[in-house]
């Protein structure tokens, strides 16, 4: 993707989000099951102080995107981890919306929970050994990743997280508090309302997909729907 010559594209959405769409939209005629990477950091999708773009807006995802500079270097601090594992998530309500009729296709966005993985390799060993005791093995991190791919959930189902919520006998209505997402007492996959616009999404859909089609060169609309028969 090209941009312009005072812009780059951002390193954390273009590793966590903007590969992955492009990845997804070249394999798309072999796809029936698709499970996207998100996290309990959708929640939060300021993306620099004093953000104040509509999520639904294409201005909030090319900003978002695309990394400022002047001279090689940043002109802001920005925070774009929550955003891209947001966009994960619109990527699985978009993808269902889209082709779960016509090419039955199913897409679930997953939160794996905080994993004690190699990530933290680097780490002092006094915080390797506190992550050991209280965020989950790899194994279990890997649990709603699983589920999702094998599990045929209810269509209403949009995410899932390891963790059991305080509420979980009663039917949820809402996003738990972000805290409830991060730390708790495992449960394998539980089946969890996100953090969404009011539309439930469906203007930030569109909107990232318009900026990162634009961004890729790739065009969803251009698949062609399942055969019949």
């Amino acid at each position: 993707a090209e941009a312009t010559s005072s812009q780059s594209l951002d390193i954390i959405f273009k590793t966590n989000f903007l590969g992955h769409f492009l990845l997804t939209n070249l394999l798309l005629e072999k796809c029936h099951r698709i499970v996207n990477l998100a996290s309990v950091m959708h929640h939060f999708p300021k993306y620099a102080k004093g953000d104040n773009d509509d999520i639904g807006s294409v201005e909030y995802w090319r900003n978002v995107a695309l990394e400022p500079t002047l001279n090689g270097e940043e002109t802001t601090v920005r925070k774009t981890y929550g955003p891209s594992k947001l966009a994960a998530l619109l990527f699985s309500i978009e993808l269902n919306r889209r082709y779960s009729e016509s090419r039955g296709i199913r897409s679930i966005a997953v939160n794996p929970g905080a994993v004690n993985s190699d990530i933290w390799r680097n780490y002092p060993s006094a915080i390797r050994y506190l992550y050991r005791l209280l965020y989950l093995t790899a194994e279990q991190g890997s649990s709603t990743s699983v589920a999702a791919s094998v599990v045929d959930f209810d269509p209403k189902t949009i995410y899932l997280q390891p963790y059991l919520l305080p509420s979980i006998k009663r039917k949820r209505v809402s996003p738990p508090f972000p805290l409830f997402e991060m730390l708790g007492p495992y449960a394998g996959f539980v089946e969890t309302i996100p953090r969404l616009p009011e539309d439930g999404g469906k203007q930030a859909c569109e909107s990232l997909f318009a900026v990162c089609e634009e961004l890729t060169g790739c065009s969803f609309e251009q698949i062609p729907a399942r055969n019949a028969g």
